[in-house]
Order: structure tokens, then C-alpha cells, then sequence
């Protein structure tokens, strides 16, 4: 069976979670013995694939879910929508696609509506937790019985990591903690640096900036002095980033939203337990000390969290055992079980 992995066109141009997701998915998948390949536009046609696999929702890729079902090709969406996505959004994004539709003769549509139109025409959907399935069946027009819930997954040389190289490396006095994401004020680095402001608690910013975010990664760096530590972005090969995650005290991600991160569960793999945004899709049980959900805004709730989990961490061992079954060959055996919903022959 051929099947065609396939997102929006500038997708490569960065290594985030998305591209992970799918690269890692295609090789579990290809290592099972299907014929997985990233969609080449310039030079392959969509009919010569038995099946099109989209990941995300969003940038228009509905219009791929159009030309798919145009040439009969059945289509799977991996939706990566960050949720909350409540009813008031709807309704809201209801009443104004009515008002922009009749101003523009119809010719333009808004975000929502073109993730409704492929959400609603895709064979399957795949999202990663209840919260993303609760939002796409009950917002976006999804069937529950086409929506399957999996999760992502985290590779094996992160359970194998060890904090020798990056102490070694780098130095870092503990203890500390490591935020990995991009700069950003979606990511919400600037909620870590005023929650421990004023503790001897260290924090570590991994992930890129962009140009435009370079003030807000000098307003951390104002709020937190010195305890801050941003060491860039490191390629997701490069060794020294499991090292990283098993060397720091905690995760912290306060993000305003998420769908899966992958940080989340390459920490817990390395031995570091995580803290997250409670908005997002993850479908793990809160574990005092391990794993726990924080509001982004909420700092004083975040610096006494944070502390917490620094004095009394969750072992090395407990960490991993929590994540153990979240492998990227299990990820592909349920992808496999969705594609037979579509050719029970696989």
C-alpha cells in the first residue's frame, strides 16, 4: 500500500513537533512494511497513492482533502489542533463567517470554516487526546465514530539518556529547570521567569528564536538575571538533547496551548518529571511530583509547583515506567488499524 505523508508546503523549513510526528510515524510504519513517503508537489500526482495521510488542519490543507476526493483517493487527517476550542468560539466564528461571506460574495472564508470543511470530508481523523477528539467531534463537525485517539510517542535513546554529556558540557549548577519551545509568548517563557524570580532555582530555555521575538526572549533575560541560561536551539539528533532533559530537575512548558508535546514525553523518558499547561490534549493521569498540569497565568501556582517538584522529584525510574508503553512502533500499529477502516485488507 502507497501512501503519501503530506502537510503544508513550507513545512520542513523547521524541525518542530510536527515534523517529528511525522517522520517518526513514517519510519515505525515503513519498518512494518507499508510504502510511506513525504509528498513530493513538483514531480508526483496525488492518484498515484493509495492513500493520502495530512497532518494538521490547518494553512488550507483542506484544499489537499478536495484534491484527494477529486481523483478518489481516500484521505486520513492527523487534525494538531491546539485546544481549548470552546462552544462560545464556534458560535462566534459562525456569526462572523456569515458577515465575511456575504461582504465577499463568499469568496473568503475563515480559519475555522476551512478546518470544518476538511475535518468533515476526511475518511478518518486522528487526534491526540480527548480533549482535541471532544473539540473536533463537538466544534468542527467530526463523526465520532471516523475519529481514533493516538497519542504521539517518544524514541528509545531518550529512556537511555544519561545527564553525564550535558553536565559535562555546559555546567549548569542544579538546581534547574528546562523549558524546550520555541521563544515565543505562545510558549510562555515569560511565565517561568517571573514565577522564580527570587529562588535559586535555574532555568534553561532550549528552542529557536525568531527575529521578531528577540525582545521578548531579553524580557525573560531582564526578569530572570542570571538564573536564566538560553543555550539556542539543538538539532533533534544531537545527543546532548536527551543528556539535557536527564540532567535537568524538571519540564517546565506553561504554554497557553498544546496538543501533545513532545518535550512532555522525552523528558518523562529521560527520568525528569514535567510540568505542562493544563490546555492541552495529553490523556496522562496527574501524579503528584511527576507529572501535573499548571493554568499559564497562574504564577504563584507555577513557582510553588515548580518547587515542589525540585525538593521532592518522582524517581528516575518511575518517570520512564510512566511513559514506557508510548513507542513509536505502538503508534504505528494503531495507525495501521485506522487505515484498515479503509481497506480492511491492509
Amino acid at each position: 500500500m502507497r501512501v503519501a505523508f503530506i502537510s503544508y508546503p513550507m513545512l520542513l523549513q523547521r524541525y518542530g513537533g510536527l515534523q517529528v510526528q511525522m517522520i517518526e510515524s513514517m519510519n515505525a510504519l515503513n519498518g512494518m512494511g507499508f510504502d510511506v513517503s513525504l509528498f513530493d508537489w513538483r514531480t508526483e500526482k496525488i492518484e498515484d497513492y493509495d492513500l493520502l495521510h495530512i497532518f494538521s488542519a490547518l494553512n488550507s490543507n483542506h484544499r489537499m482533502v478536495e484534491a484527494a476526493k477529486a481523483v478518489g483517493v481516500p484521505v486520513v487527517m492527523s487534525t494538531v489542533v491546539h485546544p481549548p476550542f470552546p462552544a462560545r468560539y464556534r458560535l462566534a466564528s459562525e456569526m462572523l463567517g456569515k458577515i465575511l461571506g456575504k461582504l465577499t460574495n463568499y469568496s473568503v472564508t475563515t480559519t475555522y470554516h476551512q478546518i470544518r470543511a476538511g475535518v468533515s470530508t476526511s475518511d478518518q481523523i486522528i487526534v491526540n487526546g480527548d480533549m482535541e477528539l471532544d473539540m473536533m467531534v463537538g466544534q468542527f463537525g467530526a463523526s465520532a465514530d471516523r475519529v481514533s485517539i493516538i497519542p504521539n510517542a517518544v524514541g528509545q535513546r531518550f529512556f537511555d539518556a544519561t545527564p553525564d554529556l550535558f553536565d559535562t558540557r555546559f555546567g549548569i549548577p542544579h538546581p534547574f529547570v528546562v523549558c524546550s519551545a520555541s521563544v515565543s509568548p505562545h510558549k510562555n517563557q515569560l511565565a517561568i521567569a517571573k514565577a522564580l524570580k527570587g529562588t535559586d532555582i535555574g532555568i534553561v530555555l532550549v528552542g529557536n528564536c525568531h527575529k521578531q521575538y528577540e525582545s521578548y526572549l531579553e524580557e525573560c533575560r531582564s526578569v530572570a538575571g542570571e538564573n536564566l541560561h538560553y543555550l539556542g536551539g539543538f538539532a533533534f539528533d544531537d545527543p546532548v538533547l536527551p543528556s539535557l532533559y536527564a540532567a535537568a530537575d524538571a519540564l517546565v512548558l506553561p504554554s497557553l496551548s498544546e496538543v501533545m508535546p513532545f518535550a512532555m514525553l522525552e523528558c518523562l523518558a529521560s527520568g525528569t518529571p514535567a510540568i505542562i499547561t493544563r490546555h492541552q490534549s495529553v490523556d496522562l493521569a496527574q501524579t503528584p511530583n511527576l507529572f501535573e498540569e499548571i493554568d499559564p497565568h497562574d504564577f504563584t501556582g507555577l513557582r510553588d509547583m515548580t518547587e515542589r517538584f525540585v525538593a521532592n522529584p518522582a524517581t528516575v525510574q518511575a518517570c520512564r515506567d510512566f511513559v514506557a508503553s508510548y513507542t513509536w512502533e505502538n503508534v504505528a500499529l494503531q495507525i495501521r488499524e485506522v487505515y484498515r477502516r479503509i481497506n480492511p485488507d491492509i
